[in-house]
């Protein structure tokens, strides 16, 4: 990838927070945001396997980053 991340919520939904996890669980980025949109244009992350958590008002998403 470019290095970029970029989510955008949908149904008048507010992103609270976006934590980037290893595979073992550690915390490898984590960004405060309260905004609709979340783009990140430096997250500089090595080659492999992420998990994305996108915490809302009401509740969180989970998805799976692959960086090659």
């Amino acid at each position: 990838t470019d290095g970029t991340l970029l989510l955008e919520a949908k149904f008048g939904r507010s992103i609270e927070e976006v934590v980037i996890y290893s595979l073992d669980g550690k915390v490898i980025s984590l960004f405060q945001v309260n905004n609709r949109i979340f783009q990140s244009d430096d997250l500089n992350l090595a080659a492999g396997f992420y998990s994305v958590v996108v915490r809302f008002e009401d509740g969180i998403a989970t998805k799976k980053l692959i960086v090659r």
